[in-house]
C-alpha cells in the first residue's frame, strides 16, 4: 500500500495519477472522497469526526482495512490519497511493506506564503480555483503549521517528505521512478 499525505496543491493526486500511469491496474482511494461519503450518508460521523479523536482513529482504520482487502480482492496495490490527516495517525495504521510519501512545500512557509505560491499556477480544474485564503483555511485549518509538523515528523521517523515547491513534476516523477524500481522488486 501507498499511502500519500500532505498539505492541499502539494501535488498528492497528480503523484497518484502518476503512479496510476505506471501501474495502471493500482487502485487509487481518496480519503476526501471517503470522508465526503461518509458526511453524506452519516452526517453525525462527519460532525463528530472534527471534534471526536475516537472517531477519526476509526474512520482512519478503516480506509486502511478498506484499502487492505481491496488489495487481496484486486490483487494490487493500493493507493491511498490521505489529504490533510495527520501523519502520525496514517503512520500508526501502516504494515510492514507500505510506503509512505509526504508531500509539501519545506515546512518553512506562511499560509500566505503557500497560498501565493499555489495560486502562481491555478487552473480551472484545481480544486482551490476561485477560493480566497480565507476558505482554504476554513475548509483545511493552518495548512502551513501542518506542513512544518509534517515536515518534523518525517525528519523524525526517517520518513519520505518531497518539498514540492520548486520543480514540482521533476519532484513527483523522480519519486514515481523510485517507487516503480521499489514496488518491482
Amino acid at each position: 500500500m501507498i499511502y500519500i499525505v500532505g498539505v492541499p496543491r502539494a501535488g498528492k493526486s497528480t503523484l497518484a495519477w502518476m503512479l496510476n500511469s505506471v501501474f495502471p491496474k493500482v487502485s487509487i482511494i481518496s480519503s476526501e472522497a471517503m470522508s465526503n461519503a461518509f458526511s453524506h450518508i452519516l452526517p453525525d460521523i462527519a460532525s463528530d469526526v472534527k471534534t471526536n479523536q475516537k472517531t477519526k482513529d476509526t474512520i482512519i482504520q478503516f480506509l486502511a482495512e478498506f484499502a487492505e482487502w481491496n488489495e487481496v480482492l484486486t490483487e494490487q496495490k493500493s493507493i491511498i490519497d490521505v489529504g490533510l490527516v495527520p501523519i502520525e495517525m496514517i503512520h500508526a495504521v501502516m504494515k510492514e511493506n507500505d510506503y509512505l510519501v509526504c508531500l509539501g512545500f519545506g515546512g518553512k512557509m506562511t499560509k500566505q506564503q503557500i497560498w501565493d505560491l499555489i495560486t502562481q499556477n491555478h487552473e480551472e480544474y484545481d480544486y482551490t480555483y476561485g477560493m480566497d485564503l480565507d476558505r482554504v483555511i476554513k475548509l483545511w485549518g493552518d495548512f502551513a503549521k501542518r506542513d512544518a509538523e509534517n515536515k518534523f515528523y518525517c525528519d523524525e521517523h526517517k520518513l519520505t517528505y518531497l518539498d514540492t515547491s520548486k520543480n514540482r513534476d521533476k519532484i513527483l516523477l523522480e519519486e514515481v521512478k523510485k517507487l516503480a524500481k521499489d514496488l518491482e522488486e
